[in-house]
């Protein structure tokens, strides 16, 4: 499934009945999403915690003195317990990066909410010059801020 956050939190201000239309699959394609990379994360940990536990065991068989310390030593420097922390680690992470993108699919429901609030309240109509909100998002470079916020997340780089 293509995930592409910028495209889908944008709102067409001059389509909002298709946004409408669109946002209940938008919805459930992001909690689809952060449903398996949860499961992910879960079998993920699994996966380290029995390996701990064969590397203990091993530890035990291989250790003449086997103490807590000299234990946690073994399985800690092994390569494929490193490996598992690092699956776990990213894992969690792309589940917690979906876990807000249901978040923010969310928000933008309230969005549109409040958007059809407004043209319903004649908002946008005015005496003097139309004005584009299509136009007014795009000087402003409200979508361009939050979705290198995004991507900054994404690469781990945060302020």
């Amino acid at each position: 499934m293509e995930i592409n956050y910028e495209e889908d939190l944008k709102i067409d201000a001059e389509a909002l009945d298709i946004e409408w239309l669109d946002q209940a699959s938008k919805m459930m394609k992001y909690a689809e999403l952060s449903a398996r990379a949860e499961a992910d994360a879960k079998r993920a940990d699994e996966f380290v915690k029995t390996l701990r536990s064969e590397l203990i065991k091993e530890a035990h068989e291989e250790l003449d003195k086997p103490t807590a310390m000299l234990v946690e030593a073994h399985y800690r420097t092994k390569k494929e317990y490193k490996n598992a922390k690092r699956q776990l680690i990213e894992a969690t992470h792309e589940a917690e990066v979906l876990r807000q993108a249901v978040f923010a699919i969310s928000a933008r429901r309230a969005a549109l909410e409040n958007l059809v609030k407004l043209h319903g309240q004649n908002y946008f109509a005015g005496p003097t010059e139309p004005r584009s909100l299509g136009v007014e998002i795009e000087r402003r470079g409200v979508h361009n801020r939050a979705s290198q916020k995004v991507k900054d997340v994404r690469r781990g780089r945060t302020k």
